[in-house]
């Protein structure tokens, strides 16, 4: 059984200079796997930590001996959802600041990350949409860094927001599905949920470890997948079988996909560049 990561990432170190272009800053990460993107974030007062930039989730995280460290602590409880389960976490609010922005009260779930710092002890959190939502920014895989675009001050949550997807055909057939737009997966990943088939050809096992814990899913490979317009494939997948709780989109498509997305208020998804 082959063993993947759902959840893993690593970044450049403090320290790493932001320079402003036209009005936008931009913040040079490191990709760590080939694929995962890490950002410079400072908590509080204190100094710049490591986190993985993840558009796939809702939630932002601290690992609770950070959070000690900050003086951070719990006001309440949530559930942790993921693939392998939910776990009851801490929750609490921190100031976080990207480069200039800054971004207050946001909430924060103070929980371990385990799938990610079992290989990378330097990250310390997770930036999720509950912090990501506040900005518009682009991911741009080809230069490695990330570009916070001018004219949105990290104010407030917005009332709503969703996580950033696009439409896509499975087999290119009429067919579509709707993909999140994940930079904390490795490569495509696709729900099995009972609504429509898709043309996946099955093959082994392969075990996600999440921060809940691990998860049996299976291999999978796709002709070809349309999305944005143009045609891709044949195509590695994972397919993960149904789960208690349906999920509203299909799959997700890493943001290594394409070799910039940019993304605005609410998880819009502005523009995504092929490679």
């Amino acid at each position: 059984m082959r063993r993947f990561v759902w959840l893993l990432l690593c970044c450049c170190g403090p320290g790493t200079p932001a320079v402003s272009v036209a009005g936008d800053e931009v913040i040079p990460f490191r990709e760590a796997w080939g694929w995962a993107v890490v950002v410079p974030v400072a908590v509080g007062r204190s100094g710049v930590h490591e986190f993985l930039l993840d558009t796939g989730t809702t939630s932002t995280l601290l690992e609770p001996a950070l959070a000690a460290e900050l003086g951070i602590a719990a006001t309440s409880h949530a559930n942790l959802v993921t693939p392998a389960g939910e776990r009851e976490v801490g929750l609490g609010h921190a100031e976080l600041r990207i480069g200039r922005t800054a971004l207050a009260g946001v909430e924060v779930l103070i929980a371990e990350l385990p799938a990610v710092r079992s290989d990378e002890r330097r990250v310390r959190g997770l930036l999720g949409q509950s912090a990501l939502s506040r900005l518009e920014y682009t991911i741009d895989h080809a230069r490695r860094r990330l570009v916070v675009h001018a004219g949105h001050d990290g104010g407030r949550n917005p009332r709503e927001w969703t996580r950033p997807s696009l439409e896509a055909r499975v087999g290119c057939g009429r067919s579509s599905a709707r993909l999140v737009i994940d930079s904390g997966v490795a490569m495509p990943v696709l729900f099995e949920q009972g609504r429509r088939a898709m043309a996946v050809e099955l093959g082994g096992s392969v075990r996600a470890a999440t921060n809940a814990g691990d998860a049996v899913w299976r291999e999978g490979r796709v002709d070809s997948l349309c999305v944005a317009g143009r045609r891709a494939g044949p195509l590695s997948v994972v397919v993960r079988p149904p789960a208690p709780r349906a999920r509203e989109e299909d799959g997700l498509l890493p943001s290594r996909f394409f070799a910039r997305v940019r993304l605005g208020l609410a998880g819009a998804v502005v523009r995504v560049d092929h490679w």
